[in-house]
């Protein structure tokens, strides 16, 4: 089987709910080839043979990393085993795609940057939030002053079920809301603290109430599995306004409502203080929204090709992994 000169061959590692959207986005691009998609499941594969019959199909990894027109792989397993794929993919000179999180603990992290490092290969981790156009937007906002000085931020991810049997809700939902205030603030939480619960499962948490602080920035997540009310919500709050990210909204995916409370510094002293409220409209931007997991496809190829740096690469990705690892800690701390 041949390959068109000029493209990226690629191999997806893990073809099932996850996967199967990276077929689909990886297929419609020109600029790469699917040779192979890997899975232990005989079900996904046959899934892959009805749909892409052009790509080949394997229960055996080994014979992925084998073949020598493999460019790049995409990691979509279960959490628990991406760092350990990745790492073997790397190792055999392949550029990598690891799904989110990268890995379940600092070391393994490490491990993957050094090793990606070593062999001079692109390291990306799918953070998909980070081309999601609404988050580039909200980021602008921010950065422009149209909320004043930023107070906190709220997120909320609930769903009912989607149980994972791999890791906590944390790790599952709260690993998006992180990367967005990660990429929003541009640092990492200088405090996390956490609590939660194990209604449905014993010793995996399905609710979880996470606190952070970015220094003067206040955050919070909510997520949950066990919550009939689905919701997909950042809140930006500041001294002059809010912003509303509802990824659920498709034609105002975006909110900012022009209200907000600050303090009149225009005084002599700290005893005449005076709080100052703002009333404005509210306002929906027209944002022309394209499928972020392809614009993500789109830049990981790129990055392929031009030989440069990711906007989600390995120290990005462990950064969220050490953010979690502490919201496990504190979880841990606080069990009954």
């Amino acid at each position: 089987m041949g390959m068109n000169r000029g493209k990226v061959g690629l191999a997806i590692i893990g073809v099932g709910h996850w996967g199967k959207n990276y077929l689909r986005n990886f297929n419609a691009l020109s600029k790469c080839e699917i040779l192979w998609a890997c899975d232990l499941d005989e079900s996904n594969l046959e899934y892959v043979r009805e749909n892409y019959p052009q790509v080949q199909v394997t229960r055996n990894f080994l014979e992925v990393l084998q073949d020598k027109r493999v460019r790049a792989c995409v990691v979509a397993t279960q959490a628990s085993q991406h760092a350990r794929l990745a790492k073997l993919c790397l190792q055999m000179k392949k550029d990598v795609l690891v799904e989110k999180p990268m890995a379940l603990n600092a070391a393994d992290c490490s491990s993957l940057i050094e090793q990606a490092e070593e062999e001079k290969a692109i390291l990306m981790v799918g953070h998909t939030f980070l081309f999601n156009d609404a988050v580039h937007l909200m980021k602008r906002l921010i950065e422009q002053g149209e909320i004043g000085e930023l107070y906190y931020i709220k997120a909320v991810r609930s769903h009912l079920g989607l149980i994972r049997e791999d890791v906590n809700s944390a790790w599952d939902l709260a690993t998006h809301d992180l990367s967005i205030f990660s990429f929003m603030l541009r640092c990492s939480p200088t405090q996390v603290m956490a609590a939660g619960s194990s209604f449905l499962k014993q010793g995996r948490e399905d609710v979880t109430f996470i606190t952070l602080r970015y220094g003067k920035v206040l955050a919070s997540i909510h997520v949950s599995w066990a919550d009939t009310n689905k919701q997909r919500t950042v809140e930006v709050v500041g001294s002059k306004g809010r912003i509303l990210f509802d990824d659920l909204n498709a034609l105002e995916p975006i909110r900012i409502f022009q209200r907000g409370i600050g303090i009149d510094q225009d005084v002599s002293n700290f005893g005449e203080f005076k709080y100052l409220l703002r009333d404005g409209d509210i306002v929906s931007p027209n944002i022309k929204m394209t499928e972020p997991l392809k614009n993500q496809c789109n830049h990981f190829l790129d990055c392929v090709i031009q030989r440069k740096q990711p906007l989600t690469d390995g120290e990005f990705g462990a950064d969220i992994v050490s953010t979690l690892c502490q919201v496990d800690e504190s979880l841990i701390a606080g069990r009954c």
